[in-house]
């Protein structure tokens, strides 16, 4: 049942969030925030989930990280699309993982998975509104998860990137400027 509510607010919040993208209304509040009370948040939500999967969810988390500025709502809704995708491709016994650290001046967040991959001709669609993976992805999805999710870290000024190996898994890597 928990999963079910998860699905289903996660598809809203996405028509929601795509509703107010394609009007030109995406408004944020941008503030100092500290992101790894969100991520912990986040984790502990789908850690149900994970379990009722048999998906192991890891979070490692890098102490003492400074602030990001941001809308913690939409940041939310970044990561909660980055783990939904990671748990729907996560094979049972898989693995998903969260972390955060420090990169020069920007705080790097990963979501990592030990799914079926994406194959290397479907990465630069990745991102693209309604796109589905061919080859490695029959999952159900409208495949608007990770546009929001691009459209949401572009307008932090920051940028995500994806690293995939066909049969090891797949990385997304959220980048966000420092609150300095």
């Amino acid at each position: 049942l928990k999963s079910n509510a998860l699905t289903i607010h996660a598809l809203v919040t996405n028509y929601l969030d795509l509703s107010q993208i394609e009007a030109g209304r995406l408004q944020l509040t941008l503030k100092p925030i500290p992101l790894n009370p969100l991520l912990e948040r986040i984790r502990q939500q789908y850690e149900p989930e994970a379990r009722r999967q048999r998906i192991i969810l890891r979070c490692r988390l890098q102490r003492g990280l400074p602030f990001v500025y941001g809308d913690a709502l939409a940041l939310e809704r970044v990561f909660t699309n980055l783990l939904n995708n990671a748990l729907k491709f996560t094979p049972e016994m898989g693995q998903v993982t969260i972390s955060s650290s420090r990169y020069s001046e920007e705080l790097v967040v990963k979501v990592s998975d030990t799914g079926p991959g994406v194959a290397s001709e479907e990465i630069p669609t990745l991102f693209q509104k309604y796109h589905r993976c061919v080859q490695t992805c029959p999952h159900e999805g409208v495949g608007l998860g990770l546009f929001i999710a691009k459209t949401l870290v572009d307008a932090h000024n920051g940028r995500i990137e994806v690293e995939s190996t066909l049969g090891q898994g797949t990385q997304f890597l959220v980048f966000l400027p420092l609150a300095i």
